[in-house]
């Protein structure tokens, strides 16, 4: 997320996932990920599914392609975050 985070106004509205929903700890900023407000994912060919836990936004998720990329969408579920993995 390194060239997003560099032009958004508030880089720390962008957080790193892994599919189980751990808070990316490589090249970022661990400190962004906590208390994050996460109500969508951007994936494209090369993501791994993401896995929800059991109370899923998925019901509820809007899909947007968006050229290479997909925005999964689930405002105004927030996604339960876990702490990064080491």
């Amino acid at each position: 997320p390194r060239a997003p985070k560099a032009y958004a106004a508030d880089p720390r509205q962008i957080v790193q996932v892994d599919d189980q929903l751990h808070a990316g700890s490589w090249l970022a900023n661990r400190h962004d990920a906590v208390n994050a407000q996460v109500t969508f994912f951007i994936t494209d060919a090369d993501s791994y599914p993401f896995s929800f836990p059991d109370a899923s936004p998925a019901g509820t998720m809007d899909v947007i392609s968006c050229g290479r990329y997909a925005i999964h969408d689930f405002y105004p579920v927030v996604a339960p975050l876990k702490p990064a993995e080491r």
